[in-house]
């Protein structure tokens, strides 16, 4: 966002429900397992919809240019294909629905509404994930302690915190198996 907005560009983040500095879902509040996954593609989407259409009435512009990464990818994507005349360019960085392989993120059973992540060992699940020539300049240096910084502390639980762990919607999970359930790529 840093370099977009160096090089001229107004830039917007958008937090999703249940994430970052975004309200927290009332199940948040309760064990995992009293409620359905949390934060599906359809409720990022009225988020994003919501977000896109305030730049756009805000700044006077007809469209704009979209970059998701990983479930904003699939969030990105579904609004640029419902909303294409809106979207100038779309960038997709990592999207779920292109992997062959079962997702690391994914523990498997029942999904209650949310787990908890440290978000500390998210760099080694980035990093492994993508081609092993690639992987030394992936992150720029103090890339990853920013975003690490940042992500734990909009964490509302101070224990949470303290662990440098954050709860984290499975939506994003039981979209990735619906989708694979109903796709024609039944290897994937």
């Amino acid at each position: 966002m840093d370099y977009l907005a160096r090089a001229g560009f107004d830039v917007y983040a958008v937090d999703a429900r249940g994430y970052g500095e975004s309200t927290r879902p009332q199940q948040m509040r309760v064990a995992a397992a009293q409620s359905e996954p949390l934060g599906r593609t359809e409720s990022g989407l009225r988020d994003f919809t919501s977000a896109v259409n305030f730049v756009l009435r805000t700044s006077g512009i007809a469209r704009i240019n979209v970059i998701g990464m990983s479930w904003g990818g699939s969030v990105s994507g579904a609004f640029t294909a419902r909303n294409g005349r809106k979207v100038r360019r779309l960038g997709l960085v990592a999207p779920q629905w292109v992997s062959d392989k079962p997702i690391p993120l994914d523990p498997g059973g029942p999904l209650g509404g949310y787990r908890m992540v440290r978000a500390a060992d998210a760099r080694e699940r980035w990093v492994n994930a993508a081609p092993e020539w690639k992987r030394s300049t992936l992150i720029p240096d103090g890339g990853f302690e920013a975003w690490l910084d940042n992500t734990v502390r909009t964490e509302p639980d101070e224990a949470l915190r303290e662990n440098q762990s954050i709860r984290v919607a499975n939506g994003p999970i039981q979209d990735i198996r619906e989708y694979r359930a109903t796709s024609k790529c039944r290897s994937c």
